[in-house]
């Protein structure tokens, strides 16, 4: 009598759950639930009603009760179930536990063969709910309704079943058996394994005994009561052990198989054996003419896989000579080895996944066949084919370099080239070599470990939290037929849709939800991001009706996209606050405000259930892939009147007194436009043709502009060598020196034709701090695509702080960093900071500032908006303590008094105040300087090598040419490279 509060209060209070009783009128009167209870406690169940409260932690939230034969009609000899639950308790399985139970108990009070029960017509989810228990429609009947004060209509479903005998299987090796409680120790086992755990949806990681003695417990009242259940499982026995399971589920429709097998007997053919006998087993006991099967995408190696592949080896030539009967001149007649066959890539219909590569990872062409006498060449080698499916990118072993990219059916890829077949005897004889006796092997195949990773091709993607209605979006607007239920991860695979839309057509995908963290593997983590970097514009769907505020909810999928990278954050980006035919006018107003606020931009108000703004959803989403494609046709041209812009600027500062470099980007894009290049990522060979091609065009458009000004432009290629190696790093200094003694502008890029993945900067911003630092530059100004740093992405926070000075680069300053970059150029806010750290550490201020506008550095210089990051000390400091201090010195120079004196007053070292050299250096290397009593005063940096600082050592410089061989410097350490003692400079030593 004690539930009588919490009845009313669930449910006589709740309309939602109310409409679904027949037998009480709505709102509940005062008493009624104790009335009702009275009529229930201490009643014999078995003759009347039984009913049982459900409880969780003690706590009442719903009832389940069952009717005693009789009750109906149509179904007199069959108990009938029923039930309700609080609304706050819906959508977490307890119904469905509580009613699995309550089956349970029927069947065995009862001792009947069938249970009957009712559900409204438009309770979908109750009729779901029973369908998935194993209830068929029996028949279709109609009851009052008090609630509702109205006759409805009810769908009377019915399960059939007893206590059966629990089948075994078995086979030459393995026993499968039902399920049992005992298995709940060994199951802990072989599922606290990651590599098996990670395979299956249903198995939390580390495994859960609580869980696993739940799901157990239910697997074995499946095969107990009720033959028409949703779901049956097998465990598998071998030698008397546990050592995985399978099952099935829906089987109602077309049965779906799933297994498991602990990892210490992959490989050994058990799974194979076990799936044929219950696949057997299954056709025969059930009608079913037909199976499924569903993977986890990421966990069975659909979308990823590595692949060792080898070409065969090409066949060896023959020694034969040619001996018959009556034939007087014989000779040589060995023929050559076949070709070894090749490794060829193809892009074939009829497949979505890369599973197959999942069980065979080693792929071997055939070895030519060697030579044979009588002038017999062998037969080529077979290729071996990997087929694979439209969207699959050939990646080098590094899982990083792109080899080929797999977009249209029947592309082909020659991966491998099989050896070349060596030749025969017969091919070396000659005039003076009638009888050879040498014959070539054939050439070796080669071989390497590739990976394989699927990307969908869609125009647009659809990205969310989990349950932000993504599947029940595409199923709308396309014939998709994603998985579509009330919880989160309904999605486990990607899907992809067709949508068309007055006349036009694109492809849509949907990923699974992301949670915060999916980039550190969360949830279902962030490996099916991939599949939406080839798409054109993304339509953001955040849950209207949900807990969660919008624009959270939008934060959270922006950080991951951000983390991410892939240039996901720079895509075209729809916000749409979804399922809002849940919300009143007032609740969606006050949402799309949150969302705004995050966002920057009006969120489009959806309803996929109601078609509200689908179709204007669909309609912005073609308009953003129109633009997408024109700028994409238009990405390779200059920015003509920009770069005349920036040039111009560049020409007054000149004309002011300032040295100015470039360092630029855009090579690579320039160079696809000019080749033809298609969008999208690039192999590394295409990529080094397409810088080689770029440069040109890039080196000529900024010469031409600066001619127009009367100015000289010289362009210098760098790759990360020439910083790292010292005889490099100061030949590359001295050209840019020379460069801007001459008036000329230096343009510099990575010279990303020879760039390899090993050493290459990986972006401009490096670059340019590396280059500032070698020419002991005052400041570098960094262009960028925002006006400076933020404490946040400002395009999705409305509240970010725009920062004018970054005093100290701290762990914090590095937080605020994004990480994306541009199709232009890479890196991204991150890699900005990481050139402030290197610049202001050498001496040389850093700002960023926004390249967007026309004129940017005199916009600059105006304004001065940007974020600036002062240096550590002066170019000139910075250099004297790294030659001071952090050298190694290779070498001794001994002067004379003039010498000392002269280097006292701030002179250069001349060749002729040297009176000894020793060691072994390198031009540009740390050298001692010595007096001639042997006492240190100070180091510096060479300009000659050991050999020739002896032959000039005491020498005139004019004889400097004469002597060495070439036209060298005048000093042989200049003052700028000279870093003296305090204690000689003060007159102490």
């Amino acid at each position: 009598m004690s539930d009588a509060e919490a009845i009313m209060e669930l449910g006589g209070k709740d309309f939602e759950v109310a409409r679904w009783m027949t037998s009480f009128a709505w709102p509940y009167e005062d008493g009624s639930a104790e009335a009702f209870l009275k009529t229930v406690v201490g009643k014999n169940p078995l003759e009347t009603e039984a009913v049982f409260a459900i409880t969780l932690g003690g706590i009442f939230i719903g009832i389940a009760a069952v009717e005693a034969p009789g009750d109906l009609a149509d179904l007199s000899d069959h108990p009938t179930i029923g039930y309700w639950i609080g609304r706050a308790f819906q959508g977490h399985g307890y119904a469905s536990e509580a009613v699995e139970a309550i089956i349970d108990w029927a069947f065995s009070a009862y001792g009947t063969d069938a249970i009957a029960a009712r559900a409204f017509e438009d309770n979908f989810r109750s009729r779901g709910l029973l369908r998935k228990l194993g209830f068929k429609p029996y028949s279709i009947t109609e009851r009052f309704s008090k609630a509702l004060d109205r006759r409805v209509s009810n769908v009377v479903v019915r399960a059939e079943g007893s206590r059966m005998s629990k089948p075994v299987i078995r086979t030459s090796r393995l026993v499968l058996r039902a399920p049992n409680p005992e298995d709940l120790d060994r199951c802990a086992v072989l599922l606290g394994d990651y590599e098996v755990a990670k395979m299956l949806s249903r198995v939390p990681y580390p495994y859960d005994l609580e869980l696993g003695r739940q799901h157990l417990a239910r697997s074995v009242k499946r095969w107990e009561y009720i033959v028409d259940a949703d779901e049956l499982g097998f465990h598998i026995d071998h030698e008397g052990d546990l050592i995985g399971g399978v099952g099935f589920k829906k089987l109602q429709e077309t049965p779906e198989i799933g297994y498991w097998l602990g990892r210490p007997y992959w490989g050994k053919g058990f799974m194979s054996e076990a799936l044929d006998a219950a696949i057997g087993w299954m056709f025969e006991n059930t009608g079913h003419e037909r199976l499924a099967c569903e993977a986890m995408t990421e966990n069975q190696a659909s979308i990823k896989a590595k692949v060792y592949v080898r070409s065969g080896n090409g066949g060896a030539g023959c020694v034969s000579f040619r001996r018959e009967k009556y034939i007087e001149y014989g000779g040589p007649d060995g023929g050559d080895g076949g070709k070894g066959g090749n490794v060829i890539v193809e892009c074939v219909d009829g497949l979505n996944t890369l599973i197959d590569y999942r069980y065979k990872q080693h792929f071997k062409a055939e070895t030519g066949i060697h030579g044979m006498g009588r002038n017999r060449t062998g037969a080529h080698g077979k290729d071996v084919v990997l087929k694979v499916p439209v969207g699959t990118q050939i990646l080098e072993e590094d899982n990083e370099t792109l080899i080929a990219d797999l977009t249209e059916l029947g592309q082909q890829v020659h991966l491998l080239k099989g050896g070349n077949g060596g030749f025969g005897n017969a091919h070396f004889k000659s005039s003076v070599n009638q009888a050879p006796r040498r014959a070539n092997p054939g050439l070796e195949g080669e071989e390497k470990w590739i990976w394989l990773r699927l990307k969908l091709i869609a125009d647009a993607g659809l990205v969310g939290l989990p349950n932000a209605g993504k599947s029940t979006f595409l199923s709308k607007v396309s014939a998709a037929k994603p998985k579509i239920a009330d919880y989160p991860f309904t999605t486990i695979h990607p899907n992809l849709g067709i949508v068309q839309i007055d006349g036009n057509s694109f492809a849509m995908a949907d990923i699974p939800g992301l949670i915060e963290g999916a980039h550190e593997g969360t949830g279902l983590g962030d490996r099916f991001l991939g599949h939406v970097e080839r798409t054109r514009v993304l339509l953001h769907l955040v849950d209207g009706s949900g807990l969660e505020d919008p624009g959270e909810s939008y934060k959270v999928v922006r950080g991951e996209l951000e983390a991410y990278g892939g240039g996901l954050a720079e895509k075209p980006e729809i916000v749409a606050l979804s399922k809002c035919d849940a919300l009143t006018e007032d609740l969606i107003a006050e949402r799309s405000a949150s969302l705004e606020a995050s966002c920057g931009q009006k969120p489009l108000i959806l309803s996929s259930a109601s078609g509200l703004n689908v179709d204007r959803a669909l309609r912005m989403i073609v308009r953003a892939i129109d633009k997408d494609k024109e700028d994409a046709a238009n990405q390779g041209e200059l920015k003509r009147d920009w770069l005349e812009a920036l040039v111009s600027d560049i020409v007054r500062l000149t004309t002011e007194g300032a040295d100015i470099l470039i360092v630029s980007s855009g090579s690579i894009a320039l160079g696809r436009g000019t080749l033809g290049l298609p969008n999208g990522p690039l192999k590394l060979e295409e990529s080094q043709a397409a810088a080689a091609a770029g440069q040109i065009a890039l080196a000529q458009a900024y010469a031409g502009a600066l001619g127009r000004h009367g100015r000289k432009a010289g362009q210098i290629l760098l790759t990360l060598g020439d910083t790292e190696e010292r005889r490099r790093y100061l030949n590359a200094r001295a050209t840019i020196g020379t460069l801007l003694k001459m008036g000329a502008v230096p343009i510099i890029n990575e010279n990303d034709s020879v760039a390899t993945s090993e050493i290459r900067y990986g972006d401009n911003d490096r670059l340019a701090a590396r280059v500032a630092t070698m020419a002991s530059a005052d400041c570098l100004v960094l262009l960028s695509d925002i006006d400076g740093l933020y404490t946040a992405p400002p395009a999705q926070n409305p509240d970010a702080v725009f920062l004018p000075e970054v005093s100290r680069i701290t762990a914090e300053i590095e937080e605020m960093a994004g990480s994306a970059g541009s199709e232009l150029s890479r890196g991204g806010m991150k890699t900005k900071i990481d050139a402030g750290r290197i610049a202001t550490a050498a001496g040389t201020s850093m700002v960023i500032t926004s390249g967007k506008e026309l004129h940017p550095l005199s916009r600059l210089t105006e304004s001065g908006r940007g974020t600036w990051f002062p240096a550590l000390a002066t170019p000139a400091s910075a250099r004297k303590a790294w030659i001071g201090g952090h050298l190694e010195t290779r070498g001794d120079v001994t002067l004379d008094e003039g010498a000392v004196r002269a280097m006292k007053s701030g002179k250069s070292l001349l060749p002729a105040g040297v009176i000894s050299v020793s060691g072994t250096f390198s031009r540009g290397d740390a050298v001692v300087l010595l007096r001639p009593d042997g006492r240190t005063i100070g180091r510096g940096l060479i300009a000659y090598d050991v050999d020739e600082a002896r032959l000039i050592a005491g020498r005139n410089s004019r004889e400097i040419e004469a002597i060495v061989g070439y036209p060298g410097r005048a000093e042989m350490i200049h003052r700028d490279d000279l870093v003296l003692e305090d204690a000689f400079l003060n007159g102490t030593r």
